[in-house]
């Protein structure tokens, strides 16, 4: 089965960034009605999921389908106007991905609120163009379903989202001095053989990462990993979609940086596009 198809493919995937953009899954909507995304709060920091009756998941296709610009790749922003000079800041952004065909859609968009900003406070500077208007109405719906959609819209209640499968990244860097955490050696790894070695090379949306390997896991190996982590001081949570914790490696000698990004169910478990949600 690819990833275009099954009761878990995907629908629509919405990542905003404000200026920089960190590992960050975004909103993702499965054709199964899940809806998956980051809380905020006092339980914030963790993925939860909910899911969509029939209506509401039709109404999001609606709406997707309303903008008129997800069929084929694009870039929206805006553009200094002949003459001006371009204020010194950074932007949000949103990042849309969209199955079609046997592969996917991508779509950037800059917000326009910053920009138009900028025009009230310093004249005409920028040209907005409506398309960037029309993607980032449709991410802030997105990005914040329970208030963009009805009740009716809704066939359960919020709950933590668990992940199923993880991928293990592990870079190892020789050069300098050991850091002063715990030695990497020094834990009792549920892999086989030494942590530096553990899977296979790893690539990063088709680019080899140099001293990088990776494995997939299940959340059994994920919760095997933290516990066995815990155990030295080093604590992980497997909630979040990613985190990375530094070790000493005094048999390198350098250091090891050992990553835990969560899978999204849409998502095949492999290490092959493991760098993209």
């Amino acid at each position: 089965m690819s990833e275009t198809d099954g009761p878990s493919a995907l629908v629509i995937r919405v990542v905003s960034c404000n200026d920089v953009c960190g590992p960050n899954p975004g909103t993702t909507i499965l054709s199964d009605g899940r809806v998956i995304w980051m809380s905020e709060g006092p339980a914030g920091g963790i993925p939860v999921e909910r899911t969509l009756s029939s209506s509401g998941l039709q109404r999001v296709r609606d709406a997707m389908d309303a903008t008129g610009l997800l069929e084929v790749d694009g870039s929206y922003g805006p553009t200094l106007r002949p003459g001006a000079d371009p204020p010194g800041h950074g932007a949000i952004s949103h990042v849309f991905k969209v199955p079609r065909g046997d592969g996917f859609v991508r779509v950037r968009a800059d917000d326009p609120g910053t920009f138009d900003g900028d025009n009230e406070l310093l004249g005409a500077v920028w040209n907005i163009p409506q398309e960037a208007r029309v993607l980032s109405a449709l991410a802030t719906n997105v990005g914040d379903m329970e208030a963009w959609l009805p009740a009716d819209a809704w066939a359960d209640t919020r709950r933590v989202h668990e992940a199923s499968a993880y991928l293990l990244i592990v870079t190892s860097e020789r050069p300098g001095d050991p850091p002063p955490f715990p030695d990497v050696d020094a834990v009792r790894w549920p892999f086989p053989g030494p942590i530096d070695a553990v899977g296979l090379p790893y690539t990063e949306q088709g680019v080899l990462v140099a001293n990088s390997r990776c494995l997939p896991i299940d959340r059994a190996g994920a919760v095997a990993l933290a516990a066995a982590e815990r155990a030295v001081g080093h604590e992980r949570a497997v909630t979040a979609p990613y985190n990375d914790l530094s070790y000493a490696w005094e048999r390198g000698p350098g250091s090891v940086n050992v990553a835990l990004r969560q899978l999204l169910p849409d998502q095949l478990v492999t290490c092959r596009d493991g760098g993209d949600w």
